[in-house]
């Protein structure tokens, strides 16, 4: 009878585990947050690199070239510096109106700076935060400018895996702006975000809070990079709803 016992106990443990492990944590994992910051993503994410290798779609990179000038003005350098004037850090921003407003990730935004510099296209201006949204990584930095270039946002649902994104950021280079730029493939799309496979050796670090192109050359949103280390971008839908709740509280 003991022995029939243990049997029962591990033949249901074991229908248990399947159910688990095949269908409720992939349920889970596919529904935000759970796809986004938990761990639960590591059992949807074969299934996506699989369904790439059957349906990668290649940009010739002289097309991509092409795009670039008119992209990189939307991209400004944010950098955070101390009362003593040394700076703690710094990140790529996309201008989100042409009177100056950036929206940049909020973990770039140390709690203690002091002076907020950026270098929008050829000049170097003062910033002021404006507001923020810790839920979604996101902050507004103004700065004191007119008639800035912004790009016309993308059709989020005409991209699809395998799908090349091009990602345009700024670094300093001797206290000018030099333009770098990543090819990427959509991994992953979980609602509207879309994660990202870079190219092997690229790095992850520059990454954060640089423009996201289709290639029509229109903004899919900003770059930004999980607790665990994927690549994703945060589409435009975020970008403008955290812009227009600032100017909703101004009226």
């Amino acid at each position: 009878m003991r022995a029939k016992k243990i049997i029962f106990t591990l033949v249901v443990g074991g229908i248990g585990g399947v159910l688990i492990g095949n269908f409720i944590l992939p349920f889970l994992a596919e529904r935000s947050p759970f796809g986004l910051t938990s761990f639960f993503n590591i059992f949807v994410r074969p299934q996506v690199e699989t369904v790439i290798k059957e349906t990668k779609i290649t940009i010739e990179p002289d097309f991509w070239r092409a795009l670039v000038p008119q992209a990189e003005k939307s991209v400004a350098v944010v950098q955070y510096f101390s009362s003593s004037r040394a700076l703690i850090s710094q990140s790529n921003g996309i201008i989100l109106t042409n009177d100056g407003i950036i929206v940049v990730p909020l973990n770039a935004v140390p709690k203690d700076f002091s002076v907020i510099q950026v270098f929008e296209n050829d000049k170097i201006v003062s910033g002021t935060l404006l507001a923020s949204d810790a839920v979604n990584n996101l902050a507004l930095i103004k700065i004191e400018s007119l008639n800035l270039p912004i790009l016309a946002y993308s059709d989020l649902s005409n991209l699809t895996l395998g799908q090349s994104v091009l990602l345009v950021g700024k670094r300093i280079d001797i206290s000018k702006p030099e333009t770098y730029i990543y090819d990427s493939l959509i991994s992953e799309i979980d609602g509207q975000v879309l994660f990202l496979d870079l190219e092997k050796g690229q790095k992850r670090w520059p990454l954060s809070g640089t423009l996201a192109i289709d290639s029509n050359g229109k903004m899919a949103g900003m770059v930004q990079i999980s607790n665990l280390g994927h690549v994703f971008v945060m589409p435009y839908g975020f970008l403008k709803n955290i812009l227009d709740d600032y100017l909703a509280d101004r009226t």
